[in-house]
Parts: structure tokens; sequence; C-alpha cells
């Protein structure tokens, strides 16, 4: 567990993001039962999520993208072998 105290720790990105008029700053929040909370700065919606969910997601869009490289790859192969 994120050992925090009694309030949570918050920071403000440095870089804007969105498109056009939507560009905001997000501010990312920890809290203490190792949630991670995300809003849009000047905004009231708050997406949260667990630390061990977005390691997950972390760890499984790192797999497949190595795994689409690979199929690729495979793909581009196949290309050349038909073309002789």
């Amino acid at each position: 567990m994120i050992e925090i105290g009694k309030s949570r720790l918050k920071r403000v990105t440095r870089e804007v993001y969105g498109y056009n008029h939507d560009k905001r700053k997000l501010v990312v929040s920890l809290e203490t039962v190792d949630l991670i909370t995300i809003n849009e700065f000047g905004r009231r919606q708050r997406y949260s999520a667990r630390v061990w969910d977005i390691y997950n997601w972390l760890i499984r869009s790192t797999a497949e993208r190595a795994h689409m490289e690979k199929l690729r790859l495979k793909k581009q192969r196949k290309a050349e072998r038909l073309a002789r």
C-alpha cells in the first residue's frame, strides 16, 4: 500500500492534452487505497483505477505490441514469398 497520510498526493501535468478547444492539463492523484485518479483540470469528472490494474494493463499491452510485431514480420515474409 502507498503510504500517503491523510491527504492525497496531487500533481498537474506539464503538457496539455486534447484536441482543438478541449485542450486541458490533467490532474493526477494518488489516493490512500492504492488508487490512481485522473481528471481534467477544471472539470469534475474523475476516472480511477487500482495500481494493480494499471500494472496489468501495461504488461498486457507490451506483450500485445511484441506479438503484433511478430505477426507483421510473418505477413511481410509471406508477401515476399508469394511475390516470387
